[in-house]
């Protein structure tokens, strides 16, 4: 076995074991449903899952990533999603691996960096279409670029957007990229008379018309021009940009975001070590992901991707003149190593094969016990058995999706896009104890005829709901608790 296969093979397995995540994400319940939902009736047009908003028009952006998530799930339940998606980070980090210069043994690092760097969105969910997508995008890009492949693939553009669209409505970061480029290669042959590191004036055309293409044949989606819109709706919410984690700014006092600094710092490094051109395109990839990554944690994972490839470019160049070029692309190493070099590969990577199985094993088994950690199992089997279901009640914001895929009516889910933020807030208002007093809270309460509140056992609207004499709580384990209206509200 070759030096290149092996490393290959281990950061595969490596890669496989980083994004190995339990079924934990609040919001792959209520994916789960509604791909089961679409597979059986077809694709809702309006709210189905919730009292407080039935009927109110919803649009489905993530239809075709809720049926596959549901398709997995039906074959092979949690442990199947489990090892699918650790699959798809494989191939994800892949991709970025071979779109980095210096391979093996630069790539490699710079690879696990950036999926160390992009971590906070792995697991079960459709959000992680949109990095696959993107890493698609600069593979083929940087191929194109390179002459590895023609300029007819070009229109293969146009067929990815139609099918990412139907994905997760972050196709419009695709768009964005095709016209990144096409803004940057532009302005390097215009502007500064070089087609070095371009894809040239003659390629510029095609890629022009893919770039004007693309927004045009996102209409090919269930939701037709409302897709259009759809983006900018959601990252104009105040409810989402302040209300839910991922779509905060990161905080670099938690070491969570320390490989976040390290990409940035390392690429600021390269730049001003490199001895080639300054390549706006790569400018404007770089500094545009980045500036995204620091508005909000959620889009860190597209820094990582487009950001290595460039670093290691960048990287290499440093090393141009130096023996560490030869090594790093392993020109100093033999085509055919020695046998016992070969086998000396080959126990590594059964070695780390085996260790990997050891983890994944060890992540499905844990599955179902960190889930009744999370979320209320227990709760929902008490509240089955005394048919409670049937009322309707005030639950917390991360268990509506889990309610949802057990056919429970919820007050609120994650769906804020669909909620709207003046719905959100008022949630909020409740959960947090802003109502100035219970009259306040009791009149929501009345508007929508809640009888139970679901809460996590430990918050703090749970204790003070103990001290109501008005409430009694019918349920209580280290996860939830269940409280009864004991009288009519006033």
């Amino acid at each position: 076995m070759t030096v290149r296969k092996t490393v290959f093979l281990v950061l595969s397995s490596v890669l496989f074991s980083m994004t190995l995540r339990w079924t934990i994400d609040p919001d792959l319940w209520w994916h789960l449903k509604t791909g089961q939902v679409i597979v059986t009736q077809g694709i809702p047009r309006m709210d189905i899952f919730s009292f407080t908003m039935y009927g109110k028009p919803w649009i489905t952006h993530e239809w075709l990533s809720e049926v596959f998530l549901w398709a997995i799930h039906a074959f092979g339940g949690p442990p199947a999603l489990i090892i699918a998606f650790a699959l798809l980070g494989v191939l994800i980090f892949n991709l970025v691996y071979f779109t980095c210069a210096g391979r093996p043994f630069l790539a490699f690092p710079l690879t696990l960096l950036a999926c160390w760097t992009s971590k906070y969105m792995w697991g079960p969910r459709p959000q992680v279409m949109n990095i696959l997508m993107v890493a698609v995008f600069m593979w083929l890009l940087e191929n194109i670029r390179q002459k590895k492949l023609s300029w007819q693939w070009f229109y293969l553009f146009p067929f990815l957007i139609m099918l990412w669209v139907n994905l997760h409505s972050g196709y419009l970061i695709g768009v964005m990229v095709l016209f990144t480029f096409l803004a940057g290669d532009a302005l390097q042959i215009f502007l500064r008379k070089s087609e070095e590191g371009t894809f040239g004036e003659k390629n510029l055309w095609h890629l022009t018309i893919v770039s004007f293409l693309s927004p045009v044949v996102a209409l090919v989606n269930p939701s037709g021009f409302k897709i259009w819109h759809y983006p900018f709706e959601t990252l104009r919410s105040q409810a989402m940009q302040q209300g839910i984690l991922e779509w905060l700014s990161p905080d670099f006092h938690h070491p969570f975001y320390k490989p976040f600094i390290a990409v940035m710092v390392l690429g600021a490094f390269a730049f001003m070590a490199t001895h080639r051109k300054r390549n706006i395109t790569e400018m404007f990839l770089y500094a545009g992901t980045m500036a995204a990554g620091l508005i909000s944690r959620r889009h860190i994972p597209f820094f990582a991707v487009v950001a290595v490839p460039i670093i290691s470019r960048a990287l290499l160049d440093c090393f141009q003149d130096s023996k560490w070029w030869l090594f790093l692309e392993e020109k100093i190493l033999s085509p055919k190593p020695s046998r016992i070099v070969q086998i000396v590969n080959t126990v590594l990577v059964i070695s780390v094969l085996a260790v990997t199985g050891q983890r994944t094993s060890q992540q499905i088994l844990s599955n179902e016990i960190v889930i009744r950690g999370e979320f209320p199992v227990e709760a929902i089997k008490f509240m089955k058995e005394k048919g409670i279901t049937k009322l309707h009640g005030y639950n917390e914001y991360g268990w509506g999706g889990f309610l949802i895929w057990n056919d429970i009516p919820v007050f609120i889910d994650g769906r804020v896009d669909m909620y709207g933020g003046a719905f959100f807030r008022m949630w909020a208002n409740i959960y947090d104890l802003q109502s100035k007093n219970w009259t306040e809270m009791y009149s929501i309460f009345k508007q929508f005829d809640v009888r139970y509140v679901l809460l996590k056992s430990n918050s703090l609207l749970a204790a003070v709901l103990r001290t109501n004499q008005d409430w009694a709580e019918a349920f209580r384990d280290r996860t939830a608790s269940l409280f009864i209206l004991q009288k009519p509200l006033p």
